[in-house]
């Protein structure tokens, strides 16, 4: 006899059932007897005919009958079916233990005490205990419990980083394409290597066949570096961003070519959609900052836009924008503005937009974290201010404005330095308030 696997992710009838061999149905009663005595780990045996289940004898109830006044004398020669349940509750061994559980309540209480079969897969039969049951459905729900309680503790975490998880999808989707056709390639050139090898160990080998293989490699190769090479670009691209969502480290970068990398990693997405993204803005502007917390914020604006502003069957536009303040105040600082052409927020959420739990998609799929989280990188990570202008109806403009991290008129491989010491001091500040 021996235990189904079942591990924290197996809760189905088939990894809480009991392998235990089967007997005919000519079967002694003194046999069955004997049997559930040596093995008193048993709790029950099937009846079966070849392949077929002809009923269950349950260990309780058989041996009460057994032992019963005359119960010997009177069943000890008798073939097993005089005793055996020949109804007994059989289930798939894909059922959920929570739904088994609901089927029992609901169709054969009694199978909580005498068993139930599991069936599959194919002919193979087995054994399921009321005991076994409980055990998985208490040990699911304790799971889901704890489940539970770590979403709550970790709610505006997991938030952050869900838009991780869809870089690496997106990541996995973009390089598919080019690496799989680098592996068609790769076969094919096998084959046609595979081919000349025969060719040439049989002296047919020609001078055409040697220029046809040649030329096959040639355009192989060519065709297998094109695609690795194009894979290789996606990586690159999106490996920064993804190290930079982790890291949250300060470094210096291209704001514009990295939101570039940002939308690259959204692009699978973005497909499945008809909206078009514009990204506009001075290619040579650098700046010192954040790029883990921008690629959140520009993440979640682009998610919020998706999810929110544009009515089904429509086509819509987002632009996103980059330029330095013309005022002189305003000199060390860039402004990023994310609009869109949809339906714009309604006025009644538009004052309490950056609070937590605040949406208008309220059991289809919004948390209302989004913007809370955005909020919150804008002004504690980044030390920039955000804003919001919405037009029922027309669209939606968010424009943050944050230090580039550069004195004025300092060229920058001289003010790095000077940028890190004074965020290190933000930094050291910020966490002091946050205490």
């Amino acid at each position: 006899m021996s235990v189904g696997a079942a591990d924290a992710q197996d809760w189905t009838a088939g990894a809480i059932a009991l392998t235990i061999p089967s007997v005919p149905p000519g079967t002694r009663c003194s046999t069955i007897a004997e049997q559930f005595k040596t093995s008193p780990e048993k709790p029950a045996i099937p009846v079966m005919e070849g392949e077929r289940l002809l009923g269950l004898v349950d260990r309780g109830r058989f041996l009460m009958q057994f032992a019963s006044q005359f119960g010997r004398e009177l069943y000890e020669k008798k073939p097993v079916v005089a005793l055996m349940d020949p109804h007994p509750l059989v289930v798939d061994h894909t059922l959920d233990v929570s739904d088994l559980s609901a089927r029992v309540t609901a169709e054969r209480p009694e199978a909580l005490q005498v068993g139930f079969v599991v069936a599959g897969p194919g002919p193979l039969i087995r054994i399921g205990t009321g005991l076994a049951l409980m055990r998985a459905v208490a040990s699911r729900m304790t799971q889901t419990l704890a489940t539970l309680q770590t979403a709550q503790e970790d709610l505006v975490q997991a938030e952050r980083l869900a838009s991780l998880g869809g870089l690496v999808a997106g990541v996995a989707h973009e390089i598919n394409t080019p690496v799989g056709t680098a592996l068609t390639a790769v076969t094919a050139l096998r084959e046609q290597l595979d081919g000349f090898r025969s060719l040439h160990a049989s002296g047919r080998l020609t001078r055409s066949e040697l220029e046809r293989f040649l030329a096959g490699v040639d355009l192989g190769t060519d065709f297998v570096f094109a695609n690795v090479r194009r894979a290789a670009e996606l990586v690159a691209s999106f490996k920064q961003v993804a190290v930079d969502r982790t890291s949250e480290q300060e470094r210096q970068f291209h704001l514009v070519a990295y939101l570039q990398d940002v939308l690259n990693s959204l692009r699978p997405r973005l497909r499945r959609t008809p909206h078009t993204v514009e990204l506009v803005g001075p290619e040579e502007l650098e700046i010192v900052s954040y790029p883990g917390a921008l690629s959140q914020i520009l993440t979640n604006f682009i998610t919020n836009a998706l999810m929110h502003a544009f009515e089904e069957d429509t086509k819509g536009h987002i632009r996103i924008e980059v330029r330095s303040p013309s005022e002189p105040e305003r000199h060390g600082e860039v402004e990023l503005s994310v609009s869109d052409d949809g339906v714009g927020i309604n006025p009644a959420l538009i004052k309490r937009v950056f609070e937590p739990f605040v949406t208008s998609r309220r059991g289809s799929g919004g948390t209302g974290l989004g913007l809370h989280i955005v909020y919150n990188l804008v002004t504690a990570r980044l030390g920039g201010r955000i804003s919001v202008e919405s037009t029922p109806g027309q669209g939606t403009r968010f424009v943050i404005r944050f230090p580039t991290g550069l004195a004025v008129g300092a060229p920058m491989t001289d003010a790095v330095n000077a940028a890190a010491a004074a965020t290190n001091s933000i930094s050291a500040k910020q966490t002091s308030s946050a205490a």
